[in-house]
């Protein structure tokens, strides 16, 4: 075994065409060390994603430089957070005259994030939502309750109070469990769909990835159209998401950051001065003080 094969086999980097430089840097990136692995990723095309030429010779497709700096995390080595600065390849056809970038199975096209539970729980979660949503039309009895109780419905099952409170959709008191268990019981599409989704984030939650894993292969032709689509995806990137039960690394903080940036963008329908705008966002989420 090579060098190179060795390093990739030590980082469980399956892709061959990486190449790992021998030195190893560490740095300090917001007050947390890492270790900086620096790599080149180039090969052979066989054709053009552009115009579908074989590449047989020089006179169809060259190499054209680098994309140097595409980060990628990866998981930790040594318990050691762990970044792979990655220099793609870039081809020029000759034939077409566009050029296009070397791709690896490390990451997903135009990501640098080999793993991520966020993005798993969001597909269920969208999936039973868009279910409750379908039955939201005025010819069904329970459209006020459906409509008005949709957090209760996508809150994990565990965390529901068994307090009794007076509800004015119901006209009594009744606690959220009591609530929850009353509306999907309203349709057997919604009832399977939801324990669908209440089984994914619970295995999620307990880090429990064989209970995952028999949710994704067990057909269940009750479960709505959008939820056998999300299952569809989650099978057919299994080996990847296992890696995320793994290892701690998710876009959660990010993607919660971007979405209060839009909700403070759009409550205030703009803002004639953008620092404005900026020191609003820092006021809202506590880095300044008013």
């Amino acid at each position: 075994m090579s060098i190179n094969n060795y390093i990739l086999n030590l980082l469980n980097i399956k892709d061959e065409n990486i190449y790992i430089v021998k030195e190893i840097k560490e740095e300090m990136i917001k007050n947390k060390k890492y270790k900086i692995i620096e790599g080149f990723l180039s090969y052979k095309p066989e054709y053009c994603p552009h115009c579908g030429v074989v590449n047989e010779s020089s006179n169809d497709i060259i190499k054209w430089g680098y994309r140097k700096n595409c980060k990628i995390r990866i998981p930790k080595q040594n318990n050691c957070l762990t970044r792979l600065i990655l220099h793609k390849q870039r081809f020029y056809c000759k034939h077409c005259n566009n050029t296009f970038i070397a791709e690896t199975s490390l990451v997903n096209h135009n990501k640098n994030i080999s793993i991520d539970r966020f993005h798993i729980v969001i597909q269920a979660y969208n999936a039973l939502n868009i279910t409750r949503v379908k039955l939201c039309c005025k010819s069904n009895p329970y459209y006020n309750k459906l409509k008005n109780y949709w957090k209760l419905i996508l809150k994990n099952e565990n965390d529901l109070s068994s307090e009794k409170k007076y509800s004015k959709y119901f006209r009594k008191e009744m606690s959220q469990q009591e609530i929850v268990q009353f509306l999907v019981n309203t349709n057997k599409t919604l009832k399977t769909t939801y324990q669908c989704y209440q089984g994914i984030i619970n295995s999620i939650k307990e880090n429990d990835f064989n209970k995952f894993k028999n949710i994704v292969l067990h057909k269940n032709k009750s479960i709505s159209d959008k939820m056998k689509q999300a299952l569809k995806l989650y099978n057919e990137n299994i080996n990847y998401i296992e890696n995320s039960f793994k290892y701690d690394i998710n876009n959660g903080i990010i993607e919660g950051t971007n979405n209060l940036i839009k909700c403070i963008k759009r409550i205030a329908f703009g803002y004639k001065r953008f620092d404005h705008f900026v020191t609003r966002i820092f006021l809202i989420k506590g880095t300044l003080k008013g």
